[in-house]
């Protein structure tokens, strides 16, 4: 999205916001840009709870704010509030730029449930995390929405549909996506888009779906598309520009450096430097394939084959981060006639909600009761000749019975 907007000489440039549930704390940094660099610049900053100013802070602009949030209302998807937040810039009590934004009061980590097992985290809690993968594409746009209502409207079937987790994949969204994710209440999985020199069919094809007993190591640089000094450092400069850009979010429940060794390099110490840029969310270093031990989750696509626990786990919460991939083709309502992509093809609405129950019921329950912190089906929507979406590429057919997937999903959430 591209704006055009008058700012005044010293101007608000960005807002960074981490929330402390526990210390019942907001913390703000803002970065000033243009003319009068240097001391003397103020930051006063305002948060409000159903209209009522609850916290009043002051700082200098070089080393943010604190504002203490009282008794919290905490950000959940079953309840996702949202506090208003003011910020101005004066210098000599004299107000040069205000914004205005909003935050939520939530943590991310992972820790150890009652059973001892490594899970994901919400504000403390164990959580067991539903996503879907949403690569938001459009027919008419292609990564474009055609309104807000229809960008609003993916997230909104997700949460109908009993999912509490979109793993947005491989792309970035306008800031008004997130902003519809942080008023539902979908927590968000982020990918960064893939980069290198494209497809390996070695790496990509071979290794991960018939010997994936064999362990990769990511410094195969040329076979991996990253042979390049300029585009692996392009590639830094890129993840910390999503990092920046994204970052108050509050519904970002992840990072995803890496997606199926997609340009994939030196994916541990890339976690490392995600984790110290930003240490409030889990990292998942290597969604998929090519695990190299590292980040805060081990994290496997299964397709192909029944889903099972992944081995070399190393005290990390896990999680099947893609899996599914069930087609049925939709005839009027596909890209290209004759044409049609899925892991398991289904002729009929019923045939497919009968092997969509089976998966459910009979091969991801009982992994959630060993321990699965997150599972992730592909995908929301048909894209182009995918058409393993739950809807239609046009979004004008759900293949699936919402009621149906609303109370299959549900029954997830009661075994972790």
């Amino acid at each position: 999205t591209v704006w055009l907007e008058p700012v005044p000489k010293r101007y608000i440039a960005g807002v960074r916001l981490t929330p402390d549930p526990g210390k019942e704390e907001l913390l703000v940094r803002v970065t000033g840009a243009g003319e009068g660099q240097g001391d003397g610049w103020t930051i006063e900053a305002t948060a409000w709870e159903q209209g009522k100013a609850i916290a009043i802070g002051e700082g200098a602009e070089s080393d943010g704010l604190k504002l203490r949030i009282p008794n919290p209302k905490l950000w959940t998807p079953d309840s996702p509030y949202l506090y208003r937040l003011a910020i101005r810039l004066t210098r000599g009590g004299v107000p040069f730029d205000r914004v205005e934004s909003y935050f939520a009061m939530r943590s991310f980590g992972v820790g150890e449930g009652a059973d001892s097992v490594r899970r994901l985290l919400l504000n403390g809690e164990p959580l067991f995390q539903h996503g879907v993968l949403d690569q938001g594409y459009w027919p008419d746009g292609l990564y474009t929405a055609p309104t807000d209502e229809a960008l609003a409207y993916d997230v909104e079937i997700a949460k109908k549909l009993g999912f509490n987790m979109i793993r947005k994949h491989i792309k970035v969204e306008p800031a008004r996506w997130y902003y519809h994710c942080d008023r539902l209440g979908m927590i968000v999985w982020q990918d960064m888009p893939n980069g290198g020199g494209g497809w390996n069919h070695w790496h990509h094809l071979v290794l991960p779906n018939f010997l994936s007993g064999v362990r990769v190591k990511d410094r195969g640089l040329k076979a991996l598309g990253r042979d390049s000094p300029g585009n692996r450092e392009q590639f830094r400069r890129e993840l910390k520009e999503m990092l920046d850009a994204l970052y108050s979010a509050p519904s970002i429940g992840a990072w995803v450096p890496f997606n199926e060794a997609w340009g994939q390099f030196d994916a541990a110490e890339i976690a490392r430097w995600t984790k110290e840029y930003d240490p409030s969310r889990p990292v998942d270093h290597a969604s998929g394939w090519h695990d190299q031990g590292a980040g805060d989750l081990r994290s496997a696509h299964v397709y192909f084959r029944k889903l099972r626990m992944p081995k070399r786990i190393r005290g990390r919460a896990v999680a099947i981060s893609e899996y599914g991939g069930y087609s049925l083709t939709v005839p009027g309502h596909v890209w290209e006639e004759g044409k049609g992509f899925g892991y398991k093809k289904c002729r009929t609405r019923e045939e497919l909600a009968e092997a969509y129950r089976r998966l459910i019921d009979g091969q991801l329950k009982p992994l959630v009761r060993q321990g699965i912190s997150a599972a992730v089906y592909t995908q929301l929507t048909d894209v182009e000749t995918e058409l393993n979406g739950l809807l239609t590429y046009d979004r004008e057919i759900l293949k699936i019975d919402e009621e149906r997937l609303a109370a299959w999903h549900s029954r997830l959430f009661g075994e972790s």
